[in-house]
């Protein structure tokens, strides 16, 4: 049986840690760690990437939370008051149980040869959290990710991936303008212009990267410069009155229309 010595301080040593992880992009960069939230994701994590896990008082008994403690080594178990729990967490009044998981070493993002999804500047976590998991939904196992995207790592992002952060390969701080000079396959780039192509009228049969944009300002203006025989300007046709889709929306439309290609 575990230690039941229950921390109550924010200013212990594995607390405070804990709060730098969950507040500190930077911190959870330098430390390669960062926090998950609940039962959920906790039962889809690797177990051998799960480095710590934080349990509240009130939860310790719970019938879904037993099994997993079972199979972790007491020394990496932390049980904290419920009162403290709502101060650390990302979540406001929460008492889920917490872990900190090792970040996943990933692929060089030089030899990707596969379908891809690129994120360029996209802002809301919830936009990036919802487009990781229409990419596991899709068989896509590479996202590559802009300077200037929501931290991938961060509480918000993870829960809204419900897990399928796990079963995908991520690129943070990548610069798409030189992958997408570089890779050998179709790049299909999401943007309204003169050029663009509908959706519904290409043959999505064969690899594909594809980019999609900021959620206000679109793509970035570069990407019209690059220089790949293979890119190809794309839109989503819309016969209502409305200027564009929230960007997670389009790029689910997208996916499904290249799996539904493959499929049938």
């Amino acid at each position: 049986m575990h230690n039941l010595n229950i921390i109550t301080s924010r200013q212990n040593q594995h607390i405070k840690y804990l709060i730098n992880l969950f507040h500190s992009g930077a911190f959870r960069k330098k430390q390669r760690e960062y926090v998950i939230e609940g039962i959920h994701l906790l039962q889809n994590a690797p177990f051998e990437k799960i480095k710590a896990v934080f349990i509240t008082e009130s939860r310790i008994q719970h019938p879904e939370i037993k099994p997993i403690l079972a199979d972790i080594p007491a020394e990496k178990v932390f049980y904290i008051s419920d009162e403290l729990a709502n101060k650390i967490s990302d979540l406001t009044s929460s008492k889920e149980i917490i872990a900190i998981v090792n970040m996943p070493t990933q692929p060089e993002v030089a030899t990707i040869q596969e379908d891809c999804i690129l994120l360029d500047r996209v802002q809301d976590p919830g936009n990036i959290g919802t487009i990781i998991r229409t990419a596991v939904a899709c068989c896509i196992k590479h996202v590559l990710l802009s300077k200037g995207c929501a931290d991938v790592y961060m509480p918000k992002v993870l829960r809204a991936t419900m897990g399928a952060h796990f079963k995908v390969n991520l690129y943070p701080n990548t610069n798409l303008l030189n992958f997408v000079k570089e890779y050998p396959h179709n790049v299909l780039v999401t943007q309204l212009s003169d050029s663009a192509k509908n959706l519904y009228t290409l043959n999505l049969t064969e690899i594909n990267a594809w980019v999609f944009g900021n959620e206000g300002a679109g793509i970035i203006e570069d990407f019209k410069l690059v220089k790949n025989a293979k890119k190809q300007e794309v839109y989503v046709p819309m016969i209502g009155d409305i200027e564009s889709l929230n960007v997670a929306i389009a790029t689910s439309v997208c996916m499904f229309e290249q799996l539904r290609q493959r499929l049938y």
